[in-house]
């Protein structure tokens, strides 16, 4: 995380993005190049948020896929039985890409789409994670844009 925030209530998982992508690598491309410890983490976070095996979500971005697992951890580590991702996109003229900015979106609304994620208002979701839910956490996803 960039930053975090908790109280007894709720972990906040901050991810800043100043025009770039989640990450190098997609999925796929993580788990061929990743060392045999690194494939038990990816297998243990693809199963914490999907319920299922890494090789089945090849074309998620794995910055996403670390990111919530880590909400979801801490906010255990914390006690919190509510859990956000909030992923902070800072916008100024001149210094970001709109392609950049499309891609990202493009990869945030493919991971969404592979957790089953309910919206419950603009860029904002709750997502039903298997192991969230064995651990009476609620997770959610918020999106915000700022223009500076």
């Amino acid at each position: 995380h960039d930053a975090v925030l908790f109280n007894r209530d709720i972990f906040l998982g901050i991810e800043a993005k100043a025009d770039e992508p989640f990450g190098d690598k997609y999925l796929d491309a993580e788990l061929s190049a990743a060392s045999a410890n690194k494939k038990k983490r990816i297998q243990a976070l693809t199963e914490m948020i999907f319920g299922d095996e890494a090789e089945n979500h090849p074309g998620l971005r794995y910055q996403l896929l670390t990111a919530c697992g880590g909400t979801l951890l801490e906010a255990k580590e914390k006690a919190c039985k509510k859990a956000m991702l909030l992923i902070l996109v800072f916008k100024k003229a001149g210094c970001y890409t709109p392609e950049l900015d499309a891609e990202n979106q493009k990869d945030l609304d493919r991971f969404l789409a592979e957790t089953g994620a309910q919206k419950l208002s603009d860029q904002c979701y709750a997502i039903p994670t298997p192991w969230g839910e064995e651990n009476g956490i609620c997770f959610y996803l918020q999106k915000l844009e700022v223009y500076i």
